[in-house]
């Protein structure tokens, strides 16, 4: 006697209870079989929607990059090891050029295309030890580490123009996108993620004003 065991109609296995003794499972044993694949199908569905529950609670769902609220985790982690230690690390804000005009002239499809886009390359030019997440919409921060902040200035314009020579390619549209930016340095601009995160805004509006010149 058999039960398959189908959670969104997608099957995860076989229950099998074997007899040497031909014709020995009855209605009642059918009746069992059928509670126990019932049972298991709930452990399972449930199971599933605690992973996916866990998930969610530290990654956006559209970027697979962490979210908001796990970032903040990690800053009042590191900071106070950073605080303790007196090392500096640098916040950074990142906000997408003229999504807007994207969303108004492809469709709101193409700008989460060019958000996943962006975010995939994003973290192509980021170490191990840095974190990347989405702040919201079309803004992410990361928190990076063991790098100068003129340095990592340098490197995230390296990036800029990267981006500026490569076309995001959608269905029917080839897409220019850039962003904008804002560092700001923990221990120099704050040590309050609120602090740091204001500065980086403020920093990121006034790179975006300068660049939207050209």
């Amino acid at each position: 006697i058999t039960a398959p065991i189908y959670v969104d109609q997608e099957l995860y296995g076989v229950v099998s209870l074997d007899s040497f003794e031909l014709n020995k499972f009855d209605d009642n044993d059918e009746r069992m079989m059928a509670f126990i694949q019932s049972h298991i199908e709930i452990a399972i569905a449930k199971h599933l929607m605690f992973e996916k529950t866990l998930y969610l609670s530290r990654y956006d769902g559209l970027t697979n990059l962490y979210n908001r609220n796990y970032f903040e985790e990690f800053f009042i982690t590191n900071r106070e090891k950073a605080l303790r230690y007196d090392e500096h690390f640098n916040i950074v804000i990142f906000d997408i050029n003229k999504l807007k005009y994207v969303n108004d002239h492809f469709g709101h499809l193409a700008g989460d295309a060019v958000i996943v886009a962006f975010s995939k390359k994003l973290t192509e030019i980021v170490r191990k030890s840095d974190v990347i997440a989405r702040y919201a919409g079309d803004e992410f921060m990361g928190m990076f580490f063991n790098s100068e902040k003129n340095a990592l200035y340098d490197r995230l314009i390296q990036f800029l123009k990267e981006m500026e020579n490569h076309l995001i390619q959608l269905s029917g549209a080839s897409i220019f996108c850039t962003f904008s930016f804002g560092i700001a340095e923990f221990g120099i601009d704050g040590t309050e993620l609120d602090q740091l995160l204001r500065v980086a805004d403020e920093r990121m509006y006034r790179f975006k004003s300068e660049y939207n010149k050209y």
